[in-house]
């Protein structure tokens, strides 16, 4: 959003509710292949640290998992194996996936064609841990496994490359992102929008301009509105509320719902 100011003939304002332009970043970098976030960390010096290939993994019992038995798991979660599997499935398939069917659902289908040479007790035992294992993927997109909706999964999809860690923080790459607005808009912190306005009709060459009205009562009037939202807002009441815009709540509504990303986790296993 910021490269709109670049050109330097865009007059823009920002308006955020948050006390900060930016909170906090992520802490690491999905995917090194053309990603300008990557660029943009080596133009700033910010420091980033390479993860190695062992793992140390511990199971259920808080006893460590042997390394050979760590990197078989690691081995058939990532490289090429169930997670690659699941972007595949789900990329080809999401038209006919059901919305209710979890990608922990589809990890339990997939694990039941694995370690069938070996005696069924260990057979079993090693399928449960590496399901425990996968659930840790959760962490990284911030939503438990058994919510992920398979359906969507393929959204979660990074570029291709490397995952570094950004152990020098988000900072300097956070503030270069930021330079071009704080040098050419004008940034309202602190103010919050109750609601979007426009008929959305045209009067010849020009249309009714959007407006913005704040908390305090205030309109501001804009040529163009760009609104970034959590993704859970569109999926409820609120985002009626907030946008007043003649024939567009209606097609945003059914959207956002047609885009289910959760359904109701099911019963521990």
């Amino acid at each position: 959003m910021f490269d709109v100011f670049r050109n330097g003939s865009t007059k823009a304002r920002m308006l955020t509710l948050c006390l900060f332009l930016f909170r906090r970043g992520p802490n690491w970098i999905h995917g090194t292949n053309d990603n300008p976030i990557m660029q943009i960390a080596r133009d700033t010096s910010t420091i980033l640290h390479a993860w190695d290939e062992e793992q140390n993994i511990f199971d259920s019992q808080g006893e460590p998992l042997s390394p050979d038995e760590a990197s078989e798991y690691g081995r058939l979660l990532w490289d090429d194996g169930l997670i690659a599997a699941a972007f595949k499935y789900s990329n080809e398939h999401s038209k006919s996936i059901p919305a209710s069917k979890s990608l922990y659902d589809f990890f339990e289908e997939k694990v039941k064609d694995l370690f069938i040479d070996i005696p069924a007790d260990e057979a079993g035992r090693k399928r449960k841990t590496l399901l425990q294992t996968i659930s840790m993927w959760g962490a990284y997109v911030g939503s438990p496994v058994e919510r992920q909706s398979l359906k969507f999964f393929f959204l979660e999809e990074c570029i291709e490359g490397e995952n570094p860690f950004v152990a020098g923080t988000y900072e300097k790459i956070l503030e270069a992102v930021a330079k071009p607005a704080r040098e050419k808009a004008t940034i309202r912190l602190e103010t919050k929008v109750v609601r979007v306005v426009s008929d959305g009709t045209n009067h010849g060459k020009s249309r009714t301009r959007p407006e913005l009205e704040i908390a305090d009562g205030t309109r501001l009037a804009f040529d163009e509105v760009v609104c970034t939202m959590p993704l859970g807002m569109c999926f409820s009441h609120r985002i009626s509320a907030l946008f007043h815009v003649k024939h567009i709540t209606h097609e945003l509504l059914g959207s956002t719902r047609d885009l289910n990303r959760g359904h109701q986790a099911p019963q521990p296993h």
